[in-house]
């Protein structure tokens, strides 16, 4: 049987800066409880308020293509789960939306291992652009915006007649509706599911794909179930951008229009935890790391001195800007773990990381010192690093 990690060494590593692309890519769009960003958020609109119901398995499916697979192609992790990702046999949900028109939303595919849970859905003929023009009354709903200048240069073709209406100093206006990927989740009795991150790209024939990752580790309450029935909020985004000649004005707002409701089965999954204990520059360290397929959590409990200040061990850093330590994990594939977060504390370190995957035979635990501008990483690991955490058990 060949497994997951082993399609690697055929599908190849992706490399150093590619892997960063796409690190930038997935999370261009984080769930955010304030202004929307311009780099088109995906939303779901339905103005009638309706459920769909989903009902995915949990039996991994050694064919039969799913969106993981199609976001896979720009990520390996999503690549090396999809046949864990349950698919779904519900037929499209039919919306019709004075803003859109027709469209349909289809959910796709699930992952859920106990731990994590991401969910893809499709939405056919997702995002209109008008051009607006805004009445005494609604320019004064609006405020005004210091920043959208340098947005619009990130804004899509869609929006080259505003880019040319600055350019020119003449009044223009746009309006852009979306149907809203579902940013935040609660389980059928009450536990909220809050986002870590969600991406979209457009497909052929005028869809969008949308994935959205809940936050891991799932709430306590909820972890490890056979199964999670959840709900996720759906609403309609609105954007309004006005240009008077000289000045921006912005207003956003959101309406909610309906639920979508998936029940989603635990796939055959492990969570795994590596552990190494040892010394680095004379103090005790601990290092332990629980990790999954999509995940990984790695905390580092050390003595005193075990990571000095960085002038200590490299003279030349006296002078930079700034400095600090970088805790990387790798497997002996030559895979990186995503840093996704950390938290510090008195004698402990908690970071968290994107997993690869699939589940390695052993971690490799690096720290190395990063600073601004140039510079050499390489030449600045920590003495003692790397190490490697063992299965436990």
């Amino acid at each position: 049987m060949i497994r997951r990690e082993d399609l690697i060494e055929a599908l190849g590593a992706p490399d150093e800066g590619f892997d960063r692309a796409v690190d930038a890519a997935l999370r261009s769009v984080r769930a955010k409880e304030e202004t929307p960003v311009m780099k088109r958020k995906l939303t779901f609109t339905l103005l009638a308020a309706a459920v769909a119901v989903l009902a995915l398995t949990g039996a991994a499916l050694a064919m039969g293509f799913n969106l993981f697979d199609w976001f896979g192609e720009h990520d390996q992790r999503l690549r090396m789960v999809a046949p864990e990702a349950a698919k779904s046999d519900q037929a499209s949900l039919r919306i019709t939306t004075e803003a859109l028109g027709d469209s349909e939303v289809r959910i796709d595919s699930a992952y859920y291992d106990g731990q994590s849970l991401i969910v893809a859905f499709a939405v056919r003929n997702p995002h209109r652009l008008d051009p607006f023009v805004p009445t005494d009354a609604e320019l004064q709903a609006m405020r005004p915006s210091k920043d959208i200048a340098l947005r619009l240069a990130d804004m899509p073709p869609a929006y080259d007649d505003l880019r040319r209406a600055v350019e020119r100093g003449e009044p223009y206006g746009m309006a852009e509706y979306t149907l809203d990927a579902p940013d935040r989740g609660f389980t059928v009795d009450g536990v909220e599911l809050p986002p870590y991150v969600s991406a979209i790209a457009d497909d052929a024939d005028d869809t969008a794909n949308c994935i959205v990752e809940f936050a891991t580790p799932l709430p306590d309450a909820i972890r490890d179930r056979e199964s999670l029935t959840l709900h996720m909020d759906l609403a309609l985004f609105t954007s309004r951008f006005w240009f008077d000649g000289s000045r921006w004005y912005e207003s956003h707002g959101q309406q909610p229009v309906g639920q979508l409701t998936a029940t989603v089965r635990r796939a055959e999954a492990e969570t795994r935890t590596y552990a190494w204990e040892g010394t680095l520059n004379g103090a005790k360290v601990h290092a332990e790391a629980q990790v999954s397929a999509v995940h990984a959590d790695l905390r580092i409990e050390a003595g005193d001195g075990a990571f000095p200040t960085p002038k200590t061990l490299w003279p030349e850093v006296a002078e930079a800007d700034d400095t600090w330590y970088v805790f990387g994990l790798s497997d002996p594939r030559g895979m990186d773990y995503r840093f996704s977060g950390g938290l510090e504390g008195e004698g402990v370190l908690e970071t968290e990381y994107d997993g690869v995957g699939y589940l390695p035979d052993e971690i490799t635990f690096t720290v190395f010192l990063e600073g601004e501008g140039d510079w050499d990483a390489d030449a600045h690991v920590l003495p003692g690093c790397p190490v490697t955490l063992e299965p436990v058990g």
